[in-house]
């Protein structure tokens, strides 16, 4: 069978070598390129450094909608973070959406795409399903939900929008067993239609441990936005703080409430054991994640319902030999294993995190340690490596191929 031609449509991509956004859409276009013909529809930014594009391993085309110094929905916190932090940016929103919408179809219809993997129901998801009676009769459509397009959203209408998205395409991939039962609880979609598959992760060249970590070092990587649960994390350090223990927290990580975390550590009196780190270049987090002893993910579910959708930065602190202590969401819990491959506790439980802190670095031996990493990294490996995710996602698009097959 000839490579299918795929199209990746998404809207978190870094604009350049540089950029701190999350690669993994990017990282999961790599790991792709020998199992297909990829092509990958992503927004122009303001900071687009177009021999970046050309530098990669697939086709990236960048669609404009707006002059570029204003093009500001994507990058940063991500699109539905954007829009809350400045508001003004929803003024866009129609622009973006008819922009992707007419070079959906352009490079479906030039590249002769087989299959369109659409990267999250709202809003890529949604211009798909509109576009697809326009992308030629053959083409089918796979939606990946990531999280915080499936649990948040919940207005009426864009509830409305993703159900009718969910039942208009031929798979939806989902990144987590515990997303996978929403879409049948509360979307009504078929099991058998729904795929469980997180994003793939470099363990072998990228995430991996580089040094010793330093003693007392703990890390924490994420954006900081509420649904990362870094609040928690600072109260455990006060906690911690007030019974004479002197670990140090580095704080990895940028956006728009950076100030606000960092006047709370202020508040709470902890600024001396709290490095704010800021948002930094990818290529240097695998070796801060050496350097820490534990790596701590606080998860919490926001206000908006917003959460994890997986915690995939779990899976990168295994592969560089940190211990983890996450909390106890269901998504986190297909990375995490209590006891095996880390530690939990109840979301938001900051005493309950301080204790589990205290056990890992006093309590914990060594040995118990080093046979927890060396596990946590066996089970990234076996089932989250982006080689395993890039076949397991390349028999999705086969068996697609296959049922085209049987109505020509």
């Amino acid at each position: 069978m000839k490579k299918p031609k795929v199209l990746v449509v998404a809207s978190t991509y870094p604009f350049n070598c540089k950029d701190p956004q999350p690669r993994f859409i990017q990282n999961f276009s790599d790991s792709l390129v020998p199992h297909c013909d990829l092509h990958v529809l992503v927004p122009s930014g303001k900071n687009v450094d177009a021999f970046f594009d050309s530098a990669q391993s697939h086709k990236v085309h960048r669609f404009r909608y707006f002059f570029r110094r204003f093009e500001l929905l994507t990058g940063r916190d991500g699109l539905i973070a954007n829009l809350r932090s400045m508001p003004i940016l929803i003024t866009l929103l129609p622009l973006f959406a008819l922009s992707q919408f007419f070079w959906l179809i352009w490079v479906v219809r030039r590249n002769g795409i087989d299959i369109v993997n659409a990267h999250w129901i709202i809003p890529q998801g949604v211009i798909a399903a509109l576009a697809r009676p326009l992308l030629g009769k053959d083409v089918k459509l796979i939606v990946t939900s990531h999280g915080g397009d499936l649990f948040a959203l919940k207005g009426k209408l864009l509830r409305f929008f993703k159900r009718w998205t969910l039942h208009r395409v031929d798979r939806v991939t989902v990144v987590s067993q515990a997303m996978k039962e929403v879409c049948v609880k509360h979307f009504q979609i078929d099991p058998s239609k729904i795929v469980v598959r997180s994003m793939g992760v470099d363990l072998t060249h990228t995430f991996f441990s580089r040094s010793m970590p330093q003693a007392g070092r703990l890390i924490f990587v994420g954006r900081l936005v509420p649904k990362k649960g870094l609040l928690i994390l600072l109260e455990a350090m006060r906690t911690l703080k007030s019974e004479g223990d002197n670990y140090a927290l580095s704080v990895v990580g940028g956006g728009y409430h950076l100030n606000t975390y960092r006047d709370q550590a202020r508040k709470l009196e902890i600024e001396d054991a709290v490095e704010f780190v800021g948002a930094i270049n990818n290529e240097l987090i695998p070796q801060m994640l050496s350097e820490a002893e534990v790596a701590i993910f606080p998860f919490v579910v926001a206000g908006d319902g917003d959460q994890e959708g997986l915690g995939l930065t779990t899976v990168e602190a295994m592969g560089c030999g940190c211990v983890v202590i996450a909390s106890a969401l269901d998504a986190v819990k297909d990375v995490v294993k209590h006891g095996e491959t880390g530690f939990l506790f109840e979301p938001g439980d900051s005493a309950g995190l301080a204790r589990l802190i205290k056990y890992v670095m006093e309590t914990m031996s060594a040995e118990d340690k080093q046979k927890m990493t060396l596990y946590a990294r066996e089970y990234a490996l076996k089932n989250f490596d982006k080689t395993v995710v890039a076949q397991e996602y390349a028999e999705v698009y086969e068996s697609l191929l296959r049922e085209k097959s049987q109505y020509e």
